[in-house]
């Protein structure tokens, strides 16, 4: 995206908005526009600020997040979580985010987030391959096809693409941990790669 991002943070902390607000302005291609404390004052600020994309940390971010769909549904939408899990990402992707990130996150990675949201692709917080795959159309026909996998290795694949840890898909599919990564290893063999992020690149490239 050309010329400056103009961010707009949404928390209900004041001293965490001033993290945020501090690590945004340390890039002299970002600017923070407008601040607010309450889903309320936050629609309000939409109109007069003029975002390119809100970072929203409030502890309730369904009201919010309508609210914007409804008045600036051109806005890119990070949602600022203590957790990245496979329920966070499900409900980040059902209430219309562009980006997941952790309230712990470095400046470094706030800002790749931020140039990545703003020209239009999609962040969940492990680095913009995973991003790739993050998407509602991800269709993973062309990995089964290629790949031979099973349907329960599918079922792993399409939660590994979402961000699931090993904990996370062992208690989705009430599996051990060690039976996770027993299918891990058959699928990093049958689909060729090494590591998660590779997987998530070569399921993206299937859609």
């Amino acid at each position: 995206m050309a010329g400056v991002i103009r961010v707009l943070i949404a928390d209900d902390e004041p001293i965490y908005r001033s993290g945020l607000r501090q690590m945004v302005t340390a890039d002299p291609h970002c600017r923070v526009v407008g601040e607010s404390g309450s889903a309320r004052e936050l629609v309000a600020l939409i109109a007069s600020c003029v975002p390119d994309v809100i970072l929203l940390g409030n502890a309730r971010p369904a009201r919010a997040l309508a609210s914007i769909r409804e008045h600036a549904p051109e806005v890119a939408i990070v949602l600022v979580t203590r957790r990245i899990e496979t329920a966070a990402v499900t409900r980040a992707r059902r209430l219309g985010a562009r980006g997941l990130l952790l309230r712990t996150v470095s400046a470094a990675v706030l800002l790749q987030c931020l140039r990545v949201v703003a020209d239009g692709r999609l962040w969940m917080g492990r680095g913009e391959p995973a991003a790739l795959a993050w998407d509602d159309n991800t269709r993973l026909a062309g990995l089964v096809l290629t790949s031979g996998l099973t349907p329960r290795e599918l079922e792993v694949v399409s939660v590994i693409v979402e961000g699931a840890s090993n904990r996370d898909i062992a208690h989705l599919f009430s599996i051990s941990e060690n039976t996770v990564k027993h299918h891990l290893t058959r699928i990093f063999d049958k689909v060729g790669v090494s590591t998660r992020l590779e997987l998530a690149v070569r399921a993206a490239a299937s859609r």
